[in-house]
C-alpha cells in the first residue's frame, strides 16, 4: 500500500511538473508572438576583457558573440566593428557606455553606424563600453588619441549615469549567475513580467536624479571637470569635440515636469561654462517620439530603439551641420 501511494505521488509529482512546464512554455511563446519588442538581455562573457585599457576594462579585440539577443563582432581595436570605407584620412572616435554601443539593436541600426554610411570620407570608431563612466572616458581618452594620429573628431554620448564612479561588479555579476543569464538570455517573458511588475523605466531615472540633487553638486563639479580636461586636450590637437546629453525614457514621458530636466541643464549649464561644446537631445527625443516608449527599448528606460538611434542620429547630424 505504502509502495502504491508513493507511485501515485510521484505520478501527480511529475504530471503537474509536466503541466507547469507546459503553461510556462506556452505563455512565453505568447508573449514572443504579442510583443515582439521584448528583446533578450545580457552579453556573453568571452565579449568582456579586464583591463583592456588600463584600469578600465572593454571589449576583447577580435571576439564575436550575442549581447542582448544581437551577435555582435568586435573589431581587432576592441571597438564594435563597423563596414568603415576604404583608404578614408580621418577617423571619428564615439566615446559612452552600453547605450552608444547599441544593445539589441543591429549595426547599421545604431547611430554609430548611421554615422558612418552619412560620412563615408571618416572612419567611424565606435568605442562604447558596456558600463563606462567618465572616469573611463578620461582615463582611455590619450591611448585613443595615440592609436588614432588622424582623429578629427570626438563625439561624447552622456548618459545621466556617467557620474558614478566605473563600477563593474554589477555586470561580472549577472555575466557569471547562471540562472539569471539563463533567463534574460532566453527568456521574453521573464522580462515581461518584471516590466509588468515594476515601472522599471521610473526606477532607473529616479536612482540616478538623486546623484544631481544640491548635495551632490561636488560629484557634478569633478564629472565636468573631467571633460573639461578631455576638451583641453582636443582643443590643443585641434580636434573638434561635442558633448551630446542623452534623456531618458521617463523625462521623454513625463515632459510636462520641467524639474526633472534637472540633470541635463545642470550639465549642459557647467561644461558650456566651461567652453565644452555640448547639446542637449530632449526636445529632439520627444518630438521623434510622442509615445516616448517607442524610442527606446521594452521595458528599458535608458537604452534606444531602432527609432531612438535614428532620431539621436539625426539630431546630431543637425548639430554637425550648424556653422
Amino acid at each position: 500500500m505504502k509502495n502504491e501511494n508513493r507511485r501515485k505521488n510521484l505520478y501527480a509529482l511529475v504530471f503537474g511538473c509536466a503541466c507547469a512546464l507546459t503553461l510556462l512554455l506556452a505563455a512565453e511563446g505568447m508573449v514572443r508572438a504579442l510583443v515582439p519588442r521584448i528583446t533578450a538581455q545580457g552579453l556573453d562573457q568571452d565579449l568582456f576583457c579586464d583591463s583592456l585599457f588600463a584600469a578600465s576594462p572593454g571589449w576583447c579585440p577580435g571576439s564575436a558573440g550575442v549581447c542582448f539577443g544581437k551577435t555582435v563582432r568586435i573589431d581587432q581595436n576592441g571597438y564594435r566593428a563597423i563596414a568603415a570605407p576604404d583608404n578614408t584620412s580621418v577617423s571619428w572616435l564615439l566615446l559612452g557606455d552600453s547605450v552608444t554601443f547599441g544593445i539589441a539593436v543591429e549595426t547599421d541600426g545604431t547611430f554609430a553606424g548611421m554615422l558612418q554610411r552619412a560620412h563615408p570620407d571618416a572612419a567611424i570608431r565606435n568605442s562604447a563600453v558596456v558600463a563606462y563612466k567618465t572616469v573611463d572616458y578620461h582615463a582611455i581618452l590619450p591611448r585613443l588619441l595615440s592609436r588614432h594620429g588622424d582623429a578629427a573628431r570626438v563625439i561624447l554620448f552622456y548618459t545621466l549615469n556617467d557620474i558614478y564612479n566605473r563600477d563593474q561588479s554589477q555586470v561580472k555579476t549577472e555575466i557569471k549567475n547562471p540562472i539569471m543569464s539563463l533567463l534574460r538570455k532566453h527568456s521574453r517573458l521573464y522580462v515581461f513580467l518584471k516590466s509588468a511588475i515594476s515601472d522599471r523605466s521610473k526606477a532607473y531615472f529616479t536612482n540616478d536624479y538623486r546623484r544631481y540633487d544640491d548635495g551632490h553638486l561636488d560629484d557634478i563639479d569633478t564629472t565636468a571637470a573631467m571633460i573639461s580636461s578631455m576638451n583641453a586636450r582636443l582643443d590643443s590637437a585641434g580636434i573638434d569635440f561635442l558633448v551630446v546629453l542623452l534623456p531618458y525614457e521617463y523625462q521623454i514621458r513625463k515632459a510636462d515636469r520641467p524639474a526633472l530636466r534637472r540633470p541635463q541643464r545642470l550639465m549642459h549649464s557647467r561644461l558650456t561654462g566651461l567652453g565644452v561644446p555640448c547639446i542637449d537631445l530632449f526636445d529632439d527625443l520627444r518630438n521623434a517620439c510622442p509615445r516616448s516608449k517607442d524610442c527606446y527599448l521594452y521595458g528599458d528606460g535608458i537604452h534606444f530603439s531602432a527609432k531612438g538611434h535614428r532620431a539621436v542620429f539625426e539630431a546630431v547630424e543637425k548639430q554637425l551641420a550648424l556653422p
